[in-house]
């Protein structure tokens, strides 16, 4: 999905330095594929939780392949991965009632601790609103289905919160 030739490359400790400024409980590391550049971003995943915050990695690999190919890299990655959410997006099993996944074949895999206190698979998806009171902007995050989001802009525009 994502050209390989584009983007930015910042040094691990830039991110690493961005990421200590910031209030932030951990990281999520996702697409491109973060296991196409496993060095690098298991350097960045070792580096966060040294300070002890977590790291949720996404892949479009499944587990059993990561640790079936398994370079001393990807062991980096996965080593320093909290919580792993693995497999493909598959438009034909679109889902949006999981939380942070696209489509059902996907699965949560606690490769640490750290996440285990949260049964994933017994919560439904969910958005996060941010308003910025200052700028009266509104982002929205998360994943749920078209019908309900279209709603939901309707009723905000029939409110006179969006226009």
């Amino acid at each position: 999905m994502w050209a390989f030739s584009g983007g930015e490359a910042i040094p691990v400790q830039r991110l690493v330095d961005k990421i200590r400024s910031a209030e932030v409980e951990g990281v999520t590391l996702l697409g491109g594929e973060p296991f196409d550049q496993a060095g690098p971003v298991g350097d960045l995943a070792a580096a966060v939780q040294a300070l002890g915050l977590g790291v949720v990695t996404f892949t479009g690999y499944r587990y059993e392949y990561l640790v079936a190919h398994s370079k001393a890299e990807i062991s980096h990655l996965l080593h320093h991965t909290d919580l792993l959410i693995d497999g493909p997006f598959l438009s034909e099993r679109k889902c949006t009632n999981l939380p942070w996944v696209g489509s059902d074949n996907q699965r949560y895999i606690h490769i640490s601790g750290r996440y285990r206190r949260f049964d994933l698979t017994s919560q439904s998806n969910g958005l996060e609103w941010r308003i910025d009171m200052d700028t009266s902007r509104i982002r929205v995050n998360g994943l749920e289905d078209e019908v309900i989001l279209s709603r939901i802009r309707n009723r905000l525009l029939e409110k006179g919160i969006l226009t």
